[in-house]
This record gives C-alpha cells, sequence and structure tokens, in this order.
C-alpha cells in the first residue's frame, strides 16, 4: 500500500490491485484509493466523506429540495433582496428569521441581523401575527374555507399545516382526518422526490439514501432519488448504488412495454419454442430453456438453470453450479455433478462419472479434483455407503433391517449348542444314530435320531443289518478249511 501526502498522490504510478492512502493531518484530505486497471484508479469513500458530500451537495442544489414557497433561498451570505423584520429566509441549509431590516446586498450574519428558526416554530407562534403564513400556505381563521381547495393543496389552520385530502369548495367545513389531515413540512418535501413510490413499490424496492437495504440482482428494481432503476450489476447489502455503474434508470412504462416485446422464441435463431432467461445463456435446440447465468441447454427439451451448468441429453434437467446432464431424461443438481446416464439422478458433489448406466441414483462427495461417491443405487435396487447405515426403529417385518442391539437382545440367553450324545448308540438288537440336526429362531439346535434293527443271525429274506458276532457264528459253523488239533491243516469235504 502506497502512502503519503495528498499533494504528492500521482495515480499514473499505480498497478492493479494496489491501495494508496493520504495521510495528511487535514481530515478532508485523508483519502483512500484503489487501483483496478493501468490508468483506473477510483476514490473509496468512508462515511464520514459521505456525509460530507451529502451536506455539501445539499448546499450547493438546495434550491432543488426546498422551493421558494416557504421562504427565500439565499446561495451565499449576500442578500439578494431586502428583508424586513420577520421575514424568513434559507442560507447555508438553515432556515433563519430576519431580526434586523437587511437591505439588497447586505450581509447575512446569524446572531447578528438573523436568528434561526424552524418552520415548526414559526407555526407554532402563528396566533402572534409573527409569520406571513401566505408564503408557506393558505392561512384559515375558522374551521370554514375561504377558498375553494383541491385535493393535494395545502392550507393552514389553527397553528397547523395540514393537506386537503378530497376538494373543499369555498364555505365548506374543515374537517381534520375527514378531508384535511396534519403533516410537516418536512415529509411534504421528500415526497416531491418520491412522488411515484407508490406506483414503482409495485415492482422496486424504495431506498431512501443511495446505500443499499438488501442484496440486488441483476434485473431488480430500486427506487431511489425518485426515479426507477434497473440493477445491471450485482450490489451488496451496505454497498452504494450507482446510477449508469450499477443501475439504469428507466421507466415503468419502458418497463410494461419490454414485457411486452418478449419474443416468444428467444433461444438461438432457427429453434422452436426455446427461452433464455439470464446473462451470457444461451438455449440451443428446440424447447430448450435455459435461465440464470452462463447456463446451456443443448439438448432437446432440456432445461439449464444456475450458474454454468449444461443440460445435453433429450430432456434433461441441469441445476446449481457447474452440474452437467448429458444422459437423456438424466438429472444433475449440486456443485460439479454429473449425470451421464439415461434416467440418472445425480445430486451432491463432484461424484464419480457413470458411462455405463450402472446407476439410476448417484449421491457425490468428492471435490473437484477427487470426485467421490457416497452412495449409488443400481438398477436391480443394490444400494452401497460409503458409510454406515443407521437404523431408527427395531425392524418388525420380515424384510426390515434390523438394529445391532434388537439382534444382540434376541439371541441373549438363547442355545447355540448341543450336549455330546453318544453317537451311535446299541440296545438289544437296536441301533440309533443322529439321522439330521435342526436349529430354531432362537438358536436352540435339536437333533433327530434314526433307530435301525439287526439281526443276531443272518436270516433268510431279511433286509436287516447283521450283528458281527452272528456272522462269525455262522461262518464258523460253515469252515471248509480248519487247522486239527495236531496242528495240521484240513480241508472239510462235507461242503462239496
Amino acid at each position: 500500500m502506497r502512502r503519503g501526502q495528498y499533494a504528492d498522490f500521482d495515480p499514473s504510478k499505480m498497478t492493479p490491485g494496489e491501495w494508496a492512502v493520504a495521510i495528511d493531518n487535514d481530515t478532508t484530505k485523508q483519502i483512500i484509493w484503489m487501483c483496478f486497471a493501468p490508468g483506473v484508479v477510483k476514490r473509496i469513500g468512508t462515511y464520514e466523506d459521505y456525509i460530507r458530500m451529502i451536506d455539501e451537495y445539499i448546499a450547493e442544489n438546495y434550491s432543488e429540495y426546498i422551493p421558494d414557497v416557504i421562504c427565500p433561498v439565499e446561495t451565499t451570505s449576500i442578500a439578494s433582496k431586502a428583508y424586513a423584520v420577520g421575514d424568513l429566509v434559507i442560507t447555508n441549509v438553515h432556515m433563519y428569521k430576519v431580526t434586523q431590516a437587511i437591505a439588497q446586498g447586505d450581509n447575512l450574519v446569524p446572531t447578528v441581523n438573523l436568528s434561526e428558526t424552524t418552520v415548526e416554530n414559526e407555526l407554532k407562534e402563528g396566533s402572534q401575527g409573527d409569520v406571513q403564513y401566505g408564503m408557506i400556505a393558505s392561512v384559515e381563521e375558522t374551521s370554514t374555507a375561504s377558498k375553494a381547495y383541491n385535493e393535494g393543496e395545502y392550507l393552514i389552520y389553527n397553528g397547523t399545516l395540514y393537506k386537503v385530502t378530497s376538494s373543499i369548495s369555498s364555505g365548506g367545513t374543515l374537517t381534520p382526518n375527514t378531508n384535511i389531515t396534519a403533516v410537516i413540512v418536512g415529509d411534504e418535501l421528500t415526497h416531491l422526490n418520491t412522488a411515484e413510490i407508490d406506483t414503482y413499490s409495485m415492482i422496486g424496492t424504495y431506498e431512501p439514501t443511495l446505500i443499499a437495504s438488501k442484496n440486488y440482482y441483476v434485473g431488480d428494481y430500486v427506487i431511489a432519488n425518485g426515479k426507477l432503476y434497473k440493477m445491471t450489476d450485482f450490489c451488496w447489502q451496505g454497498a452504494t448504488l450507482v446510477p449508469d455503474y450499477n443501475m439504469q434508470e428507466t421507466t415503468l412504462q419502458a418497463e410494461i412495454q419490454a414485457a411486452n416485446d418478449l419474443p416468444i422464441s428467444r433461444g438461438d435463431s432457427g429453434t422452436e419454442g426455446s427461452a433464455v432467461i439470464g446473462g451470457n445463456s444461451d438455449a440451443t435446440s428446440d424447447y430448450a430453456v435455459a435461465e440464470g447465468y452462463g447456463t446451456t441447454a443443448s439438448g432437446t427439451g432440456a432445461h439449464s438453470e444456475g450458474a454454468s451448468t449444461l443440460a445435453s441429453g433429450y430432456a434433461s434437467h441441469a441445476e446449481g453450479n457447474s452440474t452437467e446432464a448429458s444422459g437423456d431424461y438424466s438429472h444433475a443438481e449440486g456443485q460439479g455433478t454429473i449425470a451421464a446416464s439415461e434416467a440418472q439422478h445425480v445430486s451432491g458433489k463432484y461424484n464419480v462419472q457413470d458411462d455405463n448406466d450402472t446407476y439410476a441414483e448417484i449421491v457425490g462427495g468428492g471435490d473437484d479434483t477427487t470426485p467421490a461417491n457416497i452412495r449409488t443405487l443400481d438398477w436391480a435396487g443394490n444400494a452401497t455407503y460409503a458409510g454406515k447405515v443407521t437404523a431408527g426403529a427395531d425392524a418388525v417385518n420380515n424384510n426390515d433391517v434390523p438394529r445391532l442391539g434388537q439382534v444382540n437382545t434376541a439371541l441373549a440367553g438363547k442355545k447355540n449348542t448341543q450336549n455330546a450324545v453318544s453317537d451311535p448308540t446299541a440296545s438289544g438288537n437296536t441301533l440309533s444314530f443322529i439321522d439330521s440336526i435342526s436349529q430354531d429362531a432362537q438358536g436352540v439346535i435339536t437333533p433327530t435320531k434314526k433307530n435301525v434293527t439287526t439281526d443276531a443271525t443272518p436270516t433268510a429274506s431279511s433286509t436287516n443289518p447283521v450283528q458281527s458276532g452272528g456272522v462269525k457264528a455262522a461262518l464258523d459253523a460253515q469252515k471248509y478249511f480248519y487247522v486239527d488239533a495236531e496242528g495240521y491243516g484240513c480241508i472239510n469235504y462235507d461242503l462239496f
């Protein structure tokens, strides 16, 4: 930041983005500048600057605000006419009563030949005859009108200034709050500059000063200084409204005419039924609509809105900021999302692009350098989450997702093991073994046994298994080779 004396300031030395401040002791020379481009240096105003400039402007143009019907306005301290004692005069933005006769060309000197006063004070003293009320409005001594009055005219009655609200004929009765209403000069003078406010308020916001009371966007309407303006640039709340800079003077008639002149199609030449609403936007296909700033609707029947959005798929919709709906019938919203597949819906921010019609829905959770998906839903109904899924209530129906606490409660104290059993077991000629095992919903395991009957000895036509002892005995009885008592091997010829 540059700093120095006001007299040494040279704007040609400043570079874009640089600030400069004059640090003189004289407060009127304590000024701040900003360089926006080579050779483009603008002075930055402070609150104190605005107050001083407003006072100076009013002083220089006071006659525009306080008409001579109230009293003469002197723009210098030299009287332009002769004044008698008791006359009123305005000079240096103040109203004075003449206390000594003043000849034309004499000096107007407060506290010497002038005494500061106000209209209200002078009205209160009216019964003493100190003020020539005819300079302000007609004076009525009684409640009977001495002349005819039209609506909007002024009169003074009982020391109070009234405005006529309905026509009064000569000889008619003056009735406060019926055909006349009490007003003060200040309010009526202000109204001289805002006469069209009531009409314009239907389409614009009234600003009593040039400091924006709210955020204004391009195309908004503002009433200031008794004029209607259309915003041509964005203006922050608290910033200055500057005619021919961020707003342009217009009229209600002109805006109505402009609205009536809107064509059915405002898209590219040759398109049918397309429309553009906003700035730097374009609708390049039939029945496409682009609104906002920097938006493009290039698909037939597509709709783009917001900022820097693109709807290129057939009947697609892109909204938000820097989103793109390229799939037919697709919808992209949020920040930097892309819906590239048919009938796909993408929300959130910066998703992983799906060109393969895999997902019906995607929620993005990435950034402009690293796209990411935090939830996807495919066309088979399978959902995938990057985080966990939390159930807000216990499962009731078969397809409900149970909560972990609900599962733990259901399994608490339930069997999940089966005591060991001897398997198989035999009792007499019956053999028992576990045939199957089942488990119920509570986790209880139940074995099912099966019994098999055995034959003690081989039995003709029987399908039962034979016990091993019976098999051995039967075989021993049918030996065809044996060892005799002396150790010799013998053959039993009785078997052949």
